[in-house]
């Protein structure tokens, strides 16, 4: 698992430890409720204490650590995520609140420091129930039949809500108790047989093959050991992110971890090669290890907002290592092997409360916000509030039921449409910008993510099929109501490959391609995309705007931010690179509006670029939200200059064509429009 969130191209299936790990914990943990009802000695009261003198002492480190750092390093807006965790972590329900806010793989995974600890929940609440469970079928004829019961309902919800509800599987202790129950049904077989004892289990659970199968015990237990390691490599190879995990696929390390478990301490693999010493010190720091491992790594992923080369990788996994021996020799074993009572244990409990509240206070304060000035939390707020999350405000009752429920569809008024922006999420920044500073029209946005203005063409990605539906709804609807008249047309860049940081970090593959020529290139299938759409509109007698996109960055804005004790990067791209970028996408636009007179374009480059460089940030504005989205002040900025040249084309006679770029002179910004023929 270390593996996996330090390099996780390399160890692609290492987050299947989390699996394993839960198969030796059922056995453990069992096989000491089981020896102790067999002797008639459970005592609920130490079976609690004993775990949280086993649980708290490290975790309490750990999360004072966190909440330390994130108080010095963290902005507001990630204190307040961290708070959140910190609170969850300890009362052991952190898994629910990150069940509740995305998912394990997601592009935000790196930046939740204690994301790690829903697995040490899941682990609480099974053993807040199970030893109850246990204590109550103990002796009982149908004990075996109730645990076998829930590993098989347990393992079916798995199996059946995986596909549908991948984030729910993942973090429920409903869909995760099977595994834990393999333990527990291998502490079973075990206890049954012989007094407890995990170097006699291979002889409870194999030995009672010896009268019918021929086959010498060694062999037996090197079979089984040998088996269970080529079921954890297959996780290895074989399992990544992308699969449905948990899964079925989780039986390849469970049942792997089960065989090595049953093979007992005289099979070879356990013996020479996880009884070497150096393993066997892992296996002693494994809790504190755990622990500190995903902190380290998640900080610095933070604070270097990604830019974890791999000697730093390798740096923060030796450190954990030291670090969790230090925990190991400082607080874990003295407290575990030390005379404590009841009081020194609720000590214990009043010290992981008192944490979770203070946690429970940086939720609730929004991350101590009085931290840093007003300036930076304006910039803060440019690059954590993209805008409003209903697609369906003022959305004409028509288009409701079309392809377009699985895309945008806002308007700025009840009033009915008369000019609208068509387009991707960028179209979407556009209008929200407009949509704040215009009273005079009411305008319709309409269109879907990585969806570009286009008729006639194919154009699909990863999570819509295709595009083209939508588009043609687009322009059906835009045709048959004539109180429309405006129509305004932007986009991303997709005549080149991914180069903004989110887009890198979260590719989402789009092919463009031109129905009947297979081998036309995506550029020049975009060109007659989006020159059949510009015509498509300009024959029904409707004025065509295109914006030109904004530069896109190779870094995230929030980089650019003022952390405490961390030095902003240097916040800037050539604008001999974004020329570059762009050249492809505004080729295609002058020749398309070249072609069409009566075409609109407004350049808004001069907003963001001066002559060498193009920056976020201006006078003193967060422009972007993420690498390639407008900020709502950056989106206004755009639209303030917009729509003071947009009267202009709108009086001009119909045929009329208009160019119009901002200029920038003393820091003030202006639009100047003139004829292309100029």
């Amino acid at each position: 698992m270390v593996g996996f969130h330090a390099f996780p191209t390399v160890v692609r299936g290492g987050f299947a430890g989390v699996d394993i790990f839960f198969v030796i914990s059922g056995f453990l943990i069992s096989g000491i409720i089981f020896s102790a009802l067999e002797r008639g000695s459970f005592s609920f009261i130490d079976f609690y204490a004993r775990r949280i003198r086993r649980i708290f002492p490290s975790l309490i480190v750990v999360l004072l650590f966190a909440a330390a750092f994130g108080w010095l390093f963290l902005l507001p807006d990630e204190l307040t995520q961290l708070g959140e965790n910190i609170a969850g972590s300890g009362v052991f329900a952190n898994n629910f609140l990150l069940w509740a806010d995305s998912g394990y793989f997601d592009t935000t995974a790196s930046q939740k420091p204690l994301l790690h600890l829903w697995s040490l929940g899941i682990e609480e609440q099974f053993y807040l129930s199970y030893p109850l469970l246990v204590w109550l079928i103990w002796r009982r004829s149908f004990a075996l039949t109730v645990l076998l019961t829930l590993f098989v309902v347990s393992l079916a919800l798995n199996a059946v809500l995986i596909e549908g509800f991948p984030y729910a599987t993942f973090y429920s202790p409903l869909t995760r108790a099977w595994e834990l129950l393999i333990g527990c049904l291998l502490a079973y077989a075990s206890t049954q047989a012989l007094p407890f004892g995990p170097s006699r289990l291979s002889k409870a659970v194999m030995g009672r093959i010896d009268n019918w199968v021929w086959v010498p015990a060694q062999r037996r237990h090197d079979t089984a050991a040998t088996l269970g390691v080529v079921l954890i490599v297959g996780t290895l190879v074989f399992v990544n992110k992308e699969s449905a995990y948990p899964g079925l696929w989780a039986l390849l390390p469970t049942l792997g971890a089960a065989c090595l478990i049953a093979a007992g301490g005289n099979a070879w693999i356990n013996n020479r090669v996880l009884g070497h010493p150096s393993l066997l010190f892992l296996g002693l720091i494994s809790y504190p290890l755990y622990l500190w491992h995903w902190v380290l790594l998640s900080f610095a992923n933070i604070v270097t907002s990604g830019n974890v080369g791999a000697n730093l990788r390798v740096f923060l996994v030796l450190l954990s290592v030291l670090l969790a021996w230090i925990t190991y020799r400082a607080i874990e074993r003295p407290i575990r092997t030390g005379a404590w009572g009841i009081p020194k244990t609720i000590g214990l409990g009043v010290a992981m409360t008192s944490i979770a509240l203070a946690g429970l206070g940086m939720y609730l304060t929004q991350g101590a916000p009085s931290r840093f000035s007003p300036d930076d939390l304006m910039r803060l707020q440019d690059v954590t509030d993209f805008g409003p999350a209903d697609d369906e405000t003022n959305c004409p009752s028509e288009l409701r039921a079309t392809a377009l429920q699985t895309g945008f569809c806002r308007g700025s008024s009840a009033k009915p449409a008369t000019a609208v922006i068509w387009g991707d999420s960028h179209a979407e920044r556009v209008f929200e910008g407009v949509a704040n500073l215009e009273d005079t029209r009411s305008w319709l946005l309409l269109g879907a993510p990585s969806c570009p203005p286009v008729i006639g063409i194919e154009v699909s990605e990863a999570d819509r099929l295709n595009c083209k539906e939508i588009d043609n709804e687009v322009a059906k609807y835009i045709a048959r109501n004539a109180q429309i008249d405006t129509v305004v047309m932007t986009f991303a860049n997709y005549t080149e490959d991914d180069y903004a940081a989110d887009a890198v970090a979260d590719p989402i593959p789009v092919t463009i391609a031109a129905p009947g020529i297979p081998t036309m290139n995506k550029v020049d299938a975009f060109a007659l995309g989006l020159g059949g759409a510009v015509t498509a509109l300009q024959s029904k007698g409707k004025r065509v705007v295109i914006v030109i996109d904004n530069p896109e960055l190779p870094f995230f804005p929030k980089q650019c931010l003022s952390r405490p004790f961390v030095t902003p990067r240097d916040c800037f791209v050539s604008r001999a690179e974004i020329d570059r970028r762009q050249h492809n996408a505004r080729a295609i636009i002058n020749s398309v509006a070249k072609d069409r007179p009566g075409v609109m374009l407004f350049d808004p480059l001069e907003l963001f670029c001066d002559e060498k460089t193009c920056e976020p940030i201006k006078n003193g504005v967060m422009l972007y939200f993420d690498s390639h989205h407008l900020s709502q002040r950056g989106a206004e900025k755009v639209a303030s200059q917009f729509l003071t040249v947009l009267p202009q084309f709108e009086k001009a006679a119909p045929a009329s064509s208009l160019n119009c770029a901002l200029t920038n002179s003393a820091g003030s910004y202006s639009a100047v429009c003139r004829s292309p023929s100029l």
